[in-house]
């Protein structure tokens, strides 16, 4: 199963890096894989773990600093297997990645006063979660240092299914967009589903857009966690359309921008400012705009062309009508005419 897969074959060559860090002269270090739930983070987390002793191998982040460390030394020389870090203190998180990375305990007194032995371990972590490390201690108020990205890497678990690429005989690429398309218009408009929406939004474009654009990053912080971003992409087109959008002058995407409203009536100035307002020189100046439907089609596009013109950015207004044409494109086997849909949109705005 793990040809075709990645993220698996990634999880599974992990798994077995423990007991070569000492042949290696090698400190521990581990791999964080990051995406929305049911994307299946925890599956190949759980193939990771058979090599070692099954699903029960497994733990959870819902542990102190002082646990971790007796954790990792029961696994000294081996995996350390962590299932979503959401259950962890948002305030530990930094100290336990700097800890399980060094492969030492703290220094600790005995009750008269001695030195008591430190703890020392050598192990692989693999991790799981939906937000990022720096993410995550960023809710408990702090800042990632580079030392902590290093020693517990994030890997985005978004590839064409989720965490798969290759389905091995299961329902194909039309099946899988005919599905989506149902889900996505089961999910009803309002604040009450605005995170389901979100969810599937993130793997609705990844199925859509990929490989021109990768690695979704949910709620990305930006201008030091002042703003956040819906879902921002990397653009590595080397073709088409979204390489035209990284390269030309007026809009020098390197990534693209996503907001996504769950709103029962239509967007207007404010959402399309907030959007625009992420854009940035470094950043790029083009971004999606996903919303339910949309009554006044010709005053939105009209807006974003004011936008455009005023150089404040590029945004492609999608609604669930959009979204689905493209799906359909897919399961008819005309995944090529995607890009082509979009550059006539982006038109409408540029001539």
């Amino acid at each position: 199963l793990a040809i075709g897969n990645p993220l698996l074959l990634l999880a599974l060559s992990a798994s077995f890096a423990g007991p070569l860090l000492d042949k290696c002269h090698a400190e521990g270090g581990g791999l964080h894989f990051v995406g929305d739930s049911s994307t299946g983070k925890t599956t190949v987390i759980e193939a990771a773990c058979a090599t070692w002793g099954g699903t029960n191998f497994k733990r959870s982040w819902r542990a102190t600093a002082n646990g971790m460390e007796g954790a990792a030394a029961l696994v000294n020389d081996g995996l350390l297997a962590l299932d979503e870090i959401s259950e962890c203190d948002p305030k530990e998180i930094g100290a336990i990645v700097y800890a399980l990375g060094n492969g030492t305990g703290k220094q600790r007194a005995s009750r008269t006063g001695n030195a008591r032995s430190v703890t020392r371990w050598r192990c692989f972590v693999l991790s799981s979660g939906e937000r990022t490390i720096a993410t995550t201690m960023a809710e408990g108020g702090h800042r990632a240092k580079a030392g902590q990205a290093v020693r517990l890497l994030d890997i985005p678990a978004a590839r064409r299914f989720g965490a798969w690429d290759e389905l091995h005989g299961l329902p194909n690429g039309a099946a899988f967009a005919d599905a989506l398309g149902s889900r996505l218009a089961a999910i009803p408009s309002g604040n009450d589903t605005a995170g389901a929406y979100h969810s599937l939004a993130v793997g609705l474009l990844t199925f859509l857009l990929h490989p021109d654009l990768i690695w979704p990053i949910k709620e990305r912080e930006i201008h030091e966690g002042r703003k956040r971003v819906d879902i921002v992409y990397t653009n590595a087109a080397r073709d088409n359309f979204f390489h035209m959008v990284m390269v030309a002058a007026q809009t020098r995407s390197t990534h693209v921008f996503v907001e996504c409203k769950n709103y029962s009536t239509d967007v207007g100035n404010p959402e399309l400012d907030q959007l625009t307002g992420r854009f940035g020189h470094q950043r790029g100046l083009f971004g999606l705009l996903l919303c339910r439907s949309d009554s006044r089609v010709d005053l939105t596009r009209a807006r974003c062309r004011d936008a455009a013109q005023d150089g404040r950015g590029f945004v492609i207004v999608l609604t669930d009508a959009d979204l689905q044409s493209m799906l359909k494109m897919i399961s008819t086997g005309r995944r090529s005419d995607i890009v082509r849909y979009l550059k006539l949109r982006y038109d409408e705005l540029a001539l």
